[in-house]
């Protein structure tokens, strides 16, 4: 998203620099591609917001099976397990659910802690650490997360 407001952005400077017409189509030109500019960070956020609105409607029910597999284990769990580290604290039913869940939906693998249950979603490379986050725990989160809605959050 920000590589295609830079594109915009820079695209219509260009054109405003190299226009061989009035002052006044260049000025317009310069005026579009701030604007542009000012408005990336608001409508990225709220692209964002709606696709992982998005992800989760679509997704309600494997999502629920997933946390509630999570939360029901004491220990901080990744999964898929880190490659030396597969004994594995699930039953087959439980990876079964999960290995559909990752086939399923734009996550690439889940992670839980004492807090939170963090799925990691497939995007532009430059985003690979963002995704959704469950806060299961009563905890609330600072201004660092951005609320989608109940116990749902991104960063």
């Amino acid at each position: 998203m920000i590589l295609v407001g830079a594109f915009f952005t820079s695209l219509f400077a260009f054109v405003a620099i190299m226009a061989k017409d009035s002052l006044k189509l260049k000025l317009i030109f310069f005026a579009l591609a701030i604007v542009i500019f000012f408005l990336r960070d608001p409508l990225k956020k709220c692209t964002i917001d709606r696709s992982y609105n998005l992800i989760l409607v679509q997704n309600e029910k494997i999502f629920n099976k997933v946390n509630a597999i999570l939360i029901s284990k004491q220990e901080d769990v990744c999964y898929p397990p880190i490659p030396g580290h597969e004994d594995s604290i699930f039953s087959v039913f439980e990876v079964q659910i999960l290995n559909q869940f990752l086939r399923e939906t734009p996550v690439k693998y889940i992670r839980k802690d004492k807090l939170k249950i963090f799925y990691p979603t497939r995007g532009v490379p430059l985003e690979m650490d963002y995704g959704i986050y469950y806060f299961y725990s009563g905890f609330i989160p600072s201004d660092y997360f951005k609320h989608i809605k109940g116990k749902w959050y991104f960063d």
